[in-house]
């Protein structure tokens, strides 16, 4: 379920059964205004499922490409998808970065102080207002960002850690 995969205790997000890794993550939306969602991994030594709730153009252009990608072994799949989402991330981290360095030079550089200085104060402060909304809706997304990529950490760490042993033939016997 949904509430499974968003599961905030790590050590729920990775565990290994029958030589199969099962991850689960929260995945950053490229809507800002779309609740968090997930996505959980079944990997193991011949196949990688995923669960997802929520539509994903990472995801959509990974499976896009899997006609040419069908010679990748399921691991180095996941690491693609992996690598995928950290470029998202990364667009969206310097998305946010650029509306931000926007507003703070409306509000404090050049003219743009002045500006508020030049009208009423309730205009002034509804203005503010505003722009403290956006910030606020930065922050938001900046957080989920920041989620998604710290439980990406965990699940590299884990996979890194186990996934020549977990996912030998052996192991799944």
């Amino acid at each position: 379920t949904l509430a499974e995969v968003v599961e905030i205790e790590s050590s729920s997000r990775v565990r290994i059964e029958g030589g199969v890794l099962y991850l689960t993550m929260p995945l950053d939306t490229p809507d800002p205004h779309a609740p968090v969602t997930g996505v959980g991994f079944a990997l193991g030594e011949q196949c990688l499922l995923t669960a997802r709730f929520a539509d994903s153009p990472v995801f959509d252009s990974i499976f896009r490409s899997c006609s040419r990608l069908h010679q990748l072994e399921p691991r180095d799949l996941f690491l693609n998808i992996l690598e995928a989402l950290v470029d998202q991330a990364a667009d969206a981290l310097e998305h946010a970065s650029a509306e931000l360095k926007q507003i703070t030079h409306a509000t404090f550089h050049e003219h743009g102080g002045d500006r508020y200085r030049r009208t009423s104060p309730q205009h002034a402060s509804r203005a503010l207002r505003r722009a403290l909304r956006v910030v606020g809706g930065i922050h938001d997304r900046v957080s989920q960002i920041r989620d998604t990529l710290l439980s990406m950490n965990r699940i590299v760490t884990y996979v890194s850690e186990t996934a020549d042993e977990s996912l030998s033939p052996a192991h799944a016997a």
